[in-house]
């Protein structure tokens, strides 16, 4: 269960195919961090780019972690 606006927004982007071809066109990993930000607070959302920074930084880890 969502506990966050992050993790609110990435159930948001999970439910809705328009949201993630436009994330996934991106290449830069910074430009897509801002454009995560960006989409977030047009939907209603509020959190910056360091709580997406983190939440990366803790899905690497976990899959790392589940992996060696």
């Amino acid at each position: 269960m969502p506990t966050n606006d992050f993790d609110q927004f990435r159930q948001c982007v999970l439910a809705t195919l328009a949201l993630q071809e436009e994330l996934r066109e991106i290449e830069d990993h910074d430009e897509f961090i801002q454009k995560v930000v960006e989409l977030g607070g047009d939907h209603g959302f509020s959190f910056n780019v360091e709580d997406v920074k983190n939440a990366v930084n803790a899905s690497r880890r976990s899959w790392i972690e589940r992996w060696i």
